[in-house]
């Protein structure tokens, strides 16, 4: 990405910039976000969210107290957001993994329920 290159900010995406704060204490959940922004559904700033991120805004998210979304204040907030989603990344392909490997065992039969 050419950081010399100006970037067009959707109204909604510089709604939320605005909005957001700076720093995991300052994060706010989609709920929070929606009460700011009332003409905007969560699934709205969700997907506006995830389009600022493609064009290389970080905006990290928190599944932990603090929940929710933030501008990060260091480098240490942005890299212990990267080490929870790798975390993340790493169980939910030992879960594909698994009902992977159930599946071939199994052979795809399936205990068939008595009829009541």
């Amino acid at each position: 990405m050419d950081i010399n290159k100006k970037i067009e900010l959707t109204e909604q995406q510089a709604k939320i910039l605005e909005i957001l704060g700076r720093g995991k204490n300052n994060a706010l959940t989609g709920k929070d976000l929606r009460k700011r922004l009332p003409s905007y559904s969560e699934r709205k700033i969700r997907l506006t969210i995830e389009s600022l991120r493609q064009e290389h805004w970080p905006i990290l998210s928190s599944a932990r107290i603090p929940f929710g979304y933030y501008l990060p204040a260091s480098q240490r907030e942005v890299d212990e957001c990267l080490t929870m989603m790798k975390s993340y990344i790493v169980e939910l392909c030992k879960t594909r993994r698994n009902i992977k490997l159930g599946a071939q065992e199994r052979s795809l039969r399936f205990i068939q329920l008595p009829m009541i």
